[in-house]
């Protein structure tokens, strides 16, 4: 028995040690990330300052922010926050993008940078090719024409079995949330310099399976790991992308009710996830948690074995009822 002991102490003392050291060496390489984006920014001020001196208008770069599902919700507030805040993100003119055109042509009301409407469906492919032309217009008129933010926030969710939802419901999610993402991330990456950022609107969904919201999670999955693996093939160009994952938020539009959905309490509010995670990717951080709740399940993604959790979720689904 005694023997049995040792060895259950011996056991839990070597996995201790093991996630100890995963989280330092994470830690140590985020800081090195942070390191080297510095250095790449540094050279391109010093870049800048010296054009400036050479008597070239830096100012007179066109420097878009790009912002999907900018019709309501999070893509409102990030139009919002970042025309405020502009020479911070370096940005001198945002474009919009949504179908509803009146509701785009609203939100540019509040936004005193210049502001091109695009009304175009993403899960279009001649739509796409829209604002394919659009961009490779602009930067045959002027060659300064770049990029500097992209900010996907267009895509929705809807609650309810698999089985329920059906395969068309289903197949729009994956249209809009992953397809519609990745076609404009490649299609906008060619007009980003350094000093660039991307930030592709995830979910805490993202880190585990959940049952009665299945589609929607596995989208998620999908599209945090493509941002978490395009920030390292990026790195070298002097590009960001940041994976955000927010916890519910009450004050979007993205949630369709297939199957009955009330908000659960310390849900955020949009402008709040938009603050943080635009700090977040100043800071070209990988990953932006922007909410307490988001911040604990992201730690249990790497201590709670996913069965668990599955199981987890069905019970917190069925006490909410």
């Amino acid at each position: 028995m005694k023997k049995l002991g040792n060895a259950i102490k011996g056991v839990t003392c070597f996995i201790g040690a093991l996630l100890v050291i995963g989280h330092v060496l994470d830690v140590m390489i985020q800081w090195l990330e942070h390191a080297r984006f510095w250095r790449i920014r540094k050279q391109k001020q010093e870049l800048r300052a010296a054009k400036k001196q050479a008597g070239h208008d830096a100012t007179a770069r066109r420097r878009v922010a790009i912002i999907t599902g900018a019709s309501s919700g999070l893509g409102a507030a990030y139009a919002k926050q970042v025309a405020a805040w502009h020479r911070k993100y370096d940005v001198s003119e945002i474009w919009l993008v949504a179908r509803r055109i009146d509701r785009l042509e609203a939100v540019a009301q509040h936004i005193d940078l210049p502001v091109q409407i695009l009304a175009i469906d993403l899960t279009d492919d001649a739509d796409l090719d829209i604002l394919r032309s659009e961009l490779r217009q602009e930067r045959e008129v002027d060659p300064n024409f770049q990029v500097s933010m992209l900010i996907n926030c267009a895509g929705y969710g809807i609650a309810g079995a698999s089985t329920k939802l059906g395969y068309q419901a289903e197949k729009k999610m994956i249209e809009l949330n992953d397809r519609a993402a990745v076609a404009m991330t490649d299609m906008v990456i060619p007009y980003m310099k350094i000093g660039g950022r991307i930030l592709e609107i995830c979910s805490i969904a993202s880190f585990r399976p959940i049952p009665f919201f299945n589609a929607y999670a596995s989208t998620k999955a999908f599209l945090y790991h493509y941002s978490r693996g395009l920030r390292i093939e990026l790195m070298g160009k002097g590009i960001s992308v940041t994976a955000v994952c927010p916890y519910w938020i009450h004050d979007t539009e993205f949630v369709g009710n297939g199957d009955g959905f009330h908000f659960p309490k310390l849900s955020s509010s949009a402008d709040s996830v938009v603050k943080w995670s635009l700090r977040d990717a100043k800071l070209d951080r990988a990953l932006s948690t922007p909410n307490i709740v988001s911040k604990g399940m992201y730690l249990m993604k790497n201590l709670v074995p996913t069965t668990i959790m599955e199981y987890f979720m069905v019970l917190m689904r069925v006490a909410e009822r």
